[in-house]
């Protein structure tokens, strides 16, 4: 509970905006996006070893997947916005919905670090990705 000259200064509007939850998923992009900027300016991928490409590739993950949770959370509240009803999945289809996204940026990133990057394979993510969208759509 914050004191009474806090609440004035800061506004109900504000406080009522700002959830605890939010603010330590803002946070966590934060610390993730410093941990994978230090990996790729401290080491080399030769000198690092499977583990750290592990590591690295599940912060990207990780991160990317915070990314989409925000973004699809604004994108919620935005169709609301004007009163209507709009777009509302439940919890546990914004999960799964976020959890494939998140997964498209990190397999491109694993292409390209293996030198197999071409247009073709972006198109597959695409299609894998509209295809585990739609059967998560279907499915829950």
């Amino acid at each position: 509970m914050l004191p009474d000259y806090l609440r004035s200064v800061l506004g109900e509007s504000i406080l009522k905006k700002i959830s605890i939850k939010w603010s330590f998923l803002l946070a966590a992009w934060v610390v993730l996006l410093g941990v994978i900027l230090f990996i790729m300016n401290s080491s080399n991928p030769n000198n690092i070893g499977p583990d750290g490409i592990l590591l690295f590739f599940a912060l990207l993950y990780f991160a990317a997947l915070v990314t989409v949770v925000i973004l699809m959370r604004v994108a919620i509240k935005v169709t609301r916005f004007g009163g209507g009803s709009g777009w509302s999945p439940t919890r546990s289809k914004r999960i799964y919905l976020s959890s494939i996204l998140a997964l498209a940026p990190v397999m491109l990133v694993a292409l390209n670090t293996l030198g197999q990057l071409e247009i073709l394979d972006v198109v597959l993510v695409g299609v894998f990705e509209i295809i585990a969208l739609f059967y998560i759509q279907r499915r829950t």
